[in-house]
């Protein structure tokens, strides 16, 4: 960090006039937490912005998210003071349509940076070209433990850079890859037979891709491996119950795994009854998402029985299947029976109860069809929803 002189507050005042910030520059570069979502920042302000990040000493947190107007022009400033600032730990740039150049240059920043721990950029334009320089440019970090790269436009270079970063970071905690054009070549071929191996990744998350029973077989042997993954998110992707039985068997001898997402997928009862059987012995799991599939009231008694002598889940998602009345009313009956639920969650008949139903045997109707799942934020350490 340089001093902080006359030059360098005078560069921070259009920041301070901007956010209005009280007690102007000095009041700035104390702050520990600079939560600026969606506050109209442009490129103009990027000068600004990397004066106080190079000099900001106590800065733990740094939410830019929400600030389109910054552009690849004000990230690329920020990114080149980023090489060497004191902070922050966290920093997060969802929602602002970043493009390559600013992909490749906090791949730049990354490569030096000795404070980032947490690097979010969800919900933007980058493409393989800047994901692969990403990738490796977290090889060798020892610092970066969270990387959200969910709902870009990444495809297969991405994940098999990944991949390959994988085999050799020890440091790297967390991975989202959700809302990305992943395929089977790279997350079958290429993540699966890392992470069977790999021992320091806690959570991955690789919902709404293109991936299909390949990957889900191969991940089947990497729930059947891990002693380390505790989040595995494979939601709303292609499966069915070729490799959701698979999956689910898996979670036998799993020690590790807390959480498993695999909603919105095309499971049967098949699938449902092996996981009912599953977990009459699994402990370890607290969350499992079952939204959206195909359940029916075939499984529904098993599942009531199994969930009265259950003594891990806190958290189920079951909404959106095909039971009827009766079917919800058994598995809420199992829950509650359970008392090793007491005070968690199931949600079985949509976000509200007044879903309508049907007759017994005619399913639930769709009219919740639209209805959101539980959503995975990056997790790791400091993210919310992802670590149990």
């Amino acid at each position: 960090m340089t001093e902080v002189t006359d030059a360098v507050k005078e560069a921070l005042e259009p920041l301070c006039a901007h956010l209005g910030v009280q007690g102007g520059p000095d009041a700035l570069l104390g702050l520990e937490r600079a939560e600026w979502e969606g506050k109209g920042l442009t490129k103009e302000h990027a000068p600004a912005l990397a004066a106080f990040v190079a000099h900001a000493a106590q800065l733990q947190v740094l939410d830019l998210d929400n600030n389109p107007r910054l552009e690849d022009d004000g990230i690329a400033i920020l990114a080149e003071a980023l090489k060497s600032s004191p902070g922050p730990k966290q920093l997060s740039l969802l929602h602002n349509g970043l493009g390559d150049r600013s992909g490749e240059a906090l791949a730049a920043a990354l490569a030096t940076n000795t404070s980032i721990e947490i690097i979010d950029l969800e919900d933007n334009a980058l493409t393989d070209k800047s994901g692969e320089t990403i990738a490796a440019a977290l090889k060798e970090s020892k610092t970066v433990q969270v990387l959200g790269l969910s709902d870009n436009r990444l495809e297969d270079g991405t994940g098999k850079a990944v991949a390959d970063m994988l085999r050799v970071n020890s440091t790297l905690r967390s991975v989202a890859l959700n809302g990305n054009q992943l395929t089977d070549d790279s997350v079958a071929d290429g993540l699966a037979p890392v992470l069977r191996e790999n021992v320091t990744l806690e959570h991955i998350t690789l919902g709404c891709n293109d991936i299909t029973d390949r990957s889900g077989a191969a991940f089947a042997e990497v729930v059947r491996a891990t002693k380390t993954l505790r989040t595995l998110a494979l939601d709303d992707n292609n499966l069915t119950d070729e490799s959701g039985e698979k999956l689910a068997d898996a979670l036998g001898p799993n020690s590790s795994l807390r959480k498993f997402v695999i909603g919105y997928n095309l499971f049967t009862d098949k699938t449902g009854q092996v996981i009912t059987r599953v977990l009459r012995r699994n402990t370890a799991l607290v969350e499992l998402d079952l939204w959206c599939n195909s359940l029916t009231d075939e499984c529904s008694l098993d599942l009531s029985e199994t969930l009265k002598v259950n003594k891990g889940l806190k958290i189920l998602w079951l909404g959106n299947n095909k039971f009827s009345i009766v079917g919800v009313e058994r598995i809420r009956a199992g829950w509650k029976e359970g008392e090793h639920h007491a005070g968690g969650t199931l949600n079985i008949a949509g976000e509200n109860e007044e879903q309508t139903y049907m007759a017994p045997g005619q399913g639930i109707a769709a009219g919740m069809a639209g209805a959101p799942g539980p959503k995975l934020p990056p997790g790791g350490p400091g993210g919310a929803g992802v670590n149990v």
